[in-house]
């Protein structure tokens, strides 16, 4: 009995070694860790309690008190497989798990180890077993071996089913491991069955926590693994950032070019041609409205990746909306030969309550898309809905009769940067990045976006969101906003600009004196207050953000602070044109928001909305 007592003994310090090691070093808290720490401590109470039932057979003559302490003995040894299959469950668990329960919960195959284990358990301990006696020690008495055999090839039809199934991304070198962990104690069995009184089965243990110690659970190996993770993310970040850059670059090129080769033009022109310079200037507008759209999904993508995307809810008029979406569908078709289609459920309530510019820029995203896309045929626009409680379920479907798109390209559509072949073929202008601004902004509302496309037949986009109801009465058929030629005669009316860039002044000036304004500028915010200490009347002040010294939004705050003086309406003008900006300068005091560059359709809209009394 010495020589099976020293090579339990043996296991026992190995098994302390380990403890000791494991312990020692800063280990990842987690449910896997926990249960291999589990596995460790019966593994030492297995050889702990070998031992004293050595030890307490010389002490004890009494059959079923022998008894009761080898069935305790071994069925420590049975849950150690019962919580080695749930380590390897957990192991290669796609989602990580927070409890036992939890993997049990989630895991059919866990349910049933445990039901397995646990009647294989209730029948050895019901079961009886021979007399045992110091004289022919038997360390696995009678038919205790076929219960550990039974659950160790348990123990290995898990591993083997996980391993082959798992949707983990689990290396060839771990995967190794872990077949090694539950071939090597059936490795010993032919050991334990033809030497009878040498107890192998702790070394067995010992060996299985040792090949997952070095090779999986060692906490420097997984640092090892998550540095080198990081190393390929930030790799594989930094090249996704020089493509998008790349692509960037070339997109905005392509408008810049033809704008500086156009300005060149006109220069050189050495006869002054009204029809060329008209269409050349229209090309430039064209081209500058594109490098805009790009510089603003760059802004806006940047803003979302950043966490900055919140929510800026107000009320707003269904119709507005729907017009405003429909001129843009309008303007983007241009001459084509393809016909605007709307179709608009009259019961939607007329008043709402949600973040419309989010909603707007997403719904015009698509149109646009739409628009680019579709050289011939139609765009039809749809809007239901559904009611509930004090909600209005909105469903917008937008379907054209564009190119489409290639059933192999459809899974990374929402991309960032990601432009389609059909794009870059037939040169279709953009940015890649409308499409994952929509994505991001819909899910921001609380909603969804998905899709329906065949290639050369065509897209059919659908939205759906959930806004407050602010006026249940039916918003009727949508209508267009009449837009007229005439400019309002303003000429009673005095408008004062603040812009520390005297090129800017000179533009807005321009734009303002086709109203008949009256236009005075300065170039800095202290002038601004200066002027409106002075006691002139201005009837309207467009203020820049961005000056020297005392930037828009300190000057607007200063004049509000002034006692005595009737302050006009006061817009923000701002190359600033972040989505969401306008409710940022809106919540800081101004009256209204314009972006640089002057969009002549916002400017006439509050004009008009100001001056037409």
């Amino acid at each position: 009995m010495t020589f099976e007592l020293i090579l339990t003994e043996g296991t026992v310090a190995f098994i302390l070694l380990l403890l000791m090691i494991y312990f020692k070093k800063q280990t990842f808290k987690n449910l896997k860790t926990f249960m291999f720490k589990l596995l460790l401590l019966l593994s030492l109470s297995f050889s702990t309690f070998e031992i004293i039932s050595i030890l307490l057979l010389d002490v004890i003559d009494s059959n079923l008190i022998n008894t009761i302490i080898f069935k305790f003995h071994f069925v420590i040894c049975l849950m150690f497989n019962l919580i080695f299959c749930y380590y390897i469950l957990c192991a290669l668990s796609v989602e990580e798990k927070k409890s036992i329960k939890e993997l049990f919960v989630g895991n059919l195959i866990s349910k049933i180890v445990s039901a397995l284990i646990l009647i294989i358990t209730i029948a050895y301990i019901i079961l009886p077993i021979d007399n045992i006696d110091s004289e022919a020690l038997n360390f696995i008495p009678n038919y205790s071996i076929y219960f550990y055999i039974a659950c160790l090839l348990i123990v290995f039809i898990v591993t083997i089913i996980t391993l082959s199934t798992t949707k983990k991304n689990i290396s060839k070198y771990k995967k190794k491991y872990y077949i090694y962990a539950v071939i090597i104690p059936l490795v010993f069995i032919p050991l334990q069955i033809i030497f009878t009184q040498v107890s192998f089965l702790p070394f067995a243990l010992i060996l299985q926590l040792y090949d997952l110690y070095f090779f999986i659970e060692n906490p420097d190996l997984e640092i090892l693994e998550e540095i080198t993770t990081a190393q390929g993310d930030i790799e594989q970040s930094n090249q996704t950032k020089t493509d998008f850059l790349s692509n960037m670059t070339s997109e905005i090129k392509v408008p810049m070019n033809l704008i500086v080769s156009l300005c060149d033009e006109l220069k050189s022109m050495p006869v002054f041609n009204e029809k060329l310079v008209r269409e050349d200037i229209s090309q430039i507008y064209t081209s500058g409205n594109s490098l805009l759209d790009i510089v603003n999904n760059i802004l806006d993508i940047s803003k979302i990746e950043t966490g900055k995307g919140t929510l800026q809810e107000r009320d707003y008029k269904v119709n507005n909306l729907l017009t405003d979406v429909i001129n843009i569908a309008k303007s983007k078709i241009g001459a084509k030969q393809v016909k605007l289609m709307v179709n608009v459920d009259q019961n939607i309530s007329s008043v709402l309550n949600g973040d419309y510019s989010k909603l707007y820029q997403a719904l015009t995203n698509i149109v646009t898309n739409a628009a680019k896309f579709t050289d011939v045929g139609k765009i039809t626009f749809t809007l239901t809905s559904t009611k509930a409680s004090n909600v209005e379920n909105l469903l917008f479907k937008i379907s054209d009769t564009g190119s489409g798109i290639k059933e192999e390209e459809q899974a990374m559509l929402f991309q960032k940067g990601v432009r389609l072949a059909n794009a870059k073929q037939n040169e279709v202008e953009g940015s890649g990045l409308g499409l994952a601004i929509t994505k991001e902004y819909i899910e921001l509302l609380g909603g969804k976006i998905w899709f329906d496309s065949q290639y050369r037949v065509g897209t059919t986009f659908y939205i759906e969101v959930p806004q407050k109801i602010v006026d249940a009465t039916p918003v009727g058929v949508a209508k267009e906003k009449k837009q007229s030629t005439e400019k309002l005669d303003c000429s009673k009316y005095t408008v004062l600009i603040v812009d520390d860039n005297n090129l800017n002044i000179k533009v807005a000036k321009r734009l303002l004196e086709t109203y008949k304004f009256k236009v005075e500028s300065v170039t800095s915010g202290k002038d601004c207050v200066y002027k409106i200490k002075e006691g002139t009347h201005y009837d309207a002040i467009f203020m820049d953000h961005m000056m020297p010294e005392m930037d828009g939004i300190e000057t607007l705050h200063v004049l509000k602070k002034l006692n005595g003086y009737e302050l006009p309406p006061i817009i923000a003008l701002t190359a600033n044109a972040v989505a969401g900006m306008r409710e940022m300068y809106l919540s800081e005091g101004f009256d209204e928001y314009l972006s640089k560059p002057i969009n002549t359709t916002d400017l006439d809209r509050i004009i008009n909305e100001l001056f037409d009394k």
